[in-house]
């Protein structure tokens, strides 16, 4: 039976089936390895991914304050303004009185004169 095995090649085969399957079990090993050492830095890279979200969510947020400071300031000058005009059109209403309230002045110097 050796010579059997022998002469049609199949202890040949056998051999080199036996030596690929260890082949295959140490580069299944090998993955393990490598799978259970990617881990941490899969790990990593998630909580990496994370912070950067947050911060790319902390960016935008301080872009949106920097907006409202802008809006606010805006506001106020806007504010000032409409408070501004009112008093310039009081002003323009107090000032067509001058004449009115001079004409009277005049009117009560005359007559405490004579």
């Amino acid at each position: 039976m050796q010579f059997f095995f022998k002469a049609t090649l199949l202890q040949q085969v056998n051999d080199l089936l036996l030596s690929i399957n260890e082949q295959l079990k140490s580069a299944n090993a090998l993955v393990d390895e490598l799978e259970a050492s990617i881990k941490p830095i899969e790990k990593e890279l998630t909580e990496l991914q994370g912070k950067i979200k947050n911060m790319e969510h902390l960016e935008e947020m301080s872009q949106q304050v920097q907006q409202l400071k802008k809006k606010l300031a805006w506001s106020w000058v806007y504010s000032v303004d409409k408070e501004l005009q009112e008093q310039m059109v009081k002003l323009g209403k107090l000032k067509e009185r001058i004449p009115t309230c001079q004409a009277r002045i005049d009117h009560e110097l005359v007559s405490n004169k004579f």
